[in-house]
């Protein structure tokens, strides 16, 4: 999908206008008729108002309803008429869509109901989609106004319309509905009449509401004195405050989300995975980091906490400090990320840090028995610390790593006490006994005398322990969440930190 970010208004268009008709009223990006997942693409490109007009029936899946509800929630003004558009617009103006012209009032009023009215027959992109067929919108608009200026009574309109109807969509023409059997029994003269009022005064009401639409882009943009060229880092809104949460529509959302390339071109997230030869050992890497933060936020959602918007503040310092290293708009699309992507995910992430800053006492929690056996760690030289892993880090950094390694367990083990999730007994005693081994601990007595750590602290803080890393293992949809995917995980963490626009250079440009 070819995309010029300096310019962020997108239409979809195809037999209902001309695409040079079109860009003489309004300069946007033109893409052929809209598909589903055409919007998701374009959530994180930066653009900022999509016009809907012709759209894709037969053949291939329909653009969702639950896209365009995405696009709204990240403040982006969605335009529908004509076709497809106004189709959408009508089942979707309560939310916020935009509905233009008199095709979207028909829908929205129930005058029409069919996906057929505005379907048609047409040739593909490389034939300017020619026309092969006649919607039944604009027999029924142009019949409608002959009953108007009385060349056909209304009974006759009526007649007329219910046999079109009946006519396959693709052979809906004016001259099949002059052979009609109907028109046939009609007096020459009322038959003139019609053929006449056809001829000279016939209207193409899509291609009329579709430009209607366009210029309602165009005038909408010009009377808001909306800058071409985008700017999010000088339109952020909020920054100082927690996000709300909104909810996810769907998976594919992500995989269909595009990535600016080359400042022209929009990579879809599945095609970027698919040319990113270490996708498999970073997914695995990234696993448990990921199934982890699900289940802290689990926890934290269970409670209603919520992190202090001055933490929060200077947790978005420091994130945009570590990780955006250029200008925050051209950041944002190359990652694909909406404004209220970054903050909710930075929001989250945020929380999670604040969380385990805190120490699980804070919140209530019995933290004690793992202080006490922390302590006993640090204090002992067969610690954690004399592991081949633990070789080269100072004292301060295993302290907070074993503490925050700590706080999590405690979280965890809380949260699965609440939701009764036991791991298996057998495995747990095999990892104590190979925890005891690891750390050459071949008399439990005498080790615990001397660490000041009596046996039921012991046991409970190493099965919790054990139970942490277990439920890592075994994932979220072992539990039961199975909307849950670790790819998206992934995107989100590749997006969040920048790594989305390094894949994106190492990949080779489309031929455009």
């Amino acid at each position: 999908m070819n995309y010029n970010p300096r310019i962020p208004i997108a239409v979809f268009l195809g037999p209902t206008l001309e695409s040079v008709k079109a860009s003489e009223i309004l300069t946007a990006n033109y893409f052929p008729p809209v598909r589903m997942g055409d919007i998701y693409r374009l959530l994180g490109s930066g653009v900022h108002t999509i016009a809907l007009i012709d759209g894709i029936f037969h053949g291939q899946a329909a653009v969702w309803q639950r896209e365009i509800l995405e696009a709204l929630d990240n403040n982006i003004e969605v335009i529908g008429a004509s076709s497809m558009g106004a189709l959408r617009a009508a089942e979707l103006y309560p939310f916020g869509m935009v509905g233009c012209g008199t095709i979207f009032e028909w829908y929205r009023d129930g005058i029409i109901d069919g996906d057929d009215e505005v379907a048609l027959n047409h040739g593909d992109e490389s034939n300017g989609f020619r026309l092969f067929s006649e919607p039944l919108v604009n027999i029924r608009y142009n019949l409608m106004q002959a009953v108007e200026q009385k060349h056909i009574s209304q009974e006759q309109f009526e007649v007329l319309i219910e046999d079109m109807k009946k006519t396959y969509y693709g052979d809906r023409s004016y001259k099949a509905l002059f052979k009609s059997l109907r028109i046939k029994k009609w007096p020459q003269k009322d038959k003139n009449r019609l053929i006449q009022h056809i001829k000279e005064k016939s209207v193409d009401l899509k291609k009329r509401d579709a430009i209607y639409a366009l210029k309602h882009c165009e005038t909408n943009i010009s009377s808001l004195n909306v800058n071409i060229t985008p700017s999010l880092s000088s339109t952020r809104k909020n920054v100082n405050k927690c996000a709300t949460p909104h909810p996810s529509f769907h998976p594919l959302s992500v995989f269909k989300r595009g990535f600016l390339q080359s400042e022209k071109y929009l990579v879809s997230a599945e095609e970027l995975l698919t040319k990113t030869p270490n996708y498999l050992d970073l997914k695995k890497s990234l696993q448990p980091v990921a199934t982890k933060k699900f289940f802290l936020c689990l926890w934290a959602q269970s409670k209603q906490i919520k992190c202090p918007s001055h933490y929060l503040d200077n947790h978005r310092k420091k994130w945009e400090g570590e990780h955006i290293k250029s200008d925050f708009s051209r950041w944002m699309r190359s990652n694909g990320l909406t404004e209220r992507e970054f903050d909710e995910e930075l929001e989250k992430r945020a929380l999670l840090s604040w969380i385990v800053e805190q120490t699980p006492d804070h919140f209530g929690l019995e933290f004690q028995p793992y202080a006490q056996f922390l302590e006993a760690l640090l204090s002992l030289s067969t610690s954690l610390m004399a592991l081949p892993q633990d070789q080269g880090k100072t004292d301060s950094g295993r302290r907070a790593e074993l503490l925050r390694e700590a706080s999590e367990t405690c979280l965890l083990a809380s949260w699965a006490e609440e939701n009764g999730i036991e791991a298996p007994t057998q495995a747990t005693e095999l990892f104590i006994k190979e925890w005891e081994e690891n750390h050459q601990i071949e008399d439990r007595t005498k080790w615990l005398e001397k660490a000041n750590l009596d046996e039921e602290t012991y046991i409970s803080v190493l099965a919790d322990r054990f139970l942490y890393r277990w439920i890592i293992e075994k994932g979220c949809h072992y539990f039961g969440f199975d909307s849950w995917a670790l790819d998206i995980a992934v995107i989100k963490e590749l997006q969040m930190t920048g790594q989305i626009a390094n894949l994106i250079e190492q990949i080779e440009s489309p031929k455009l």
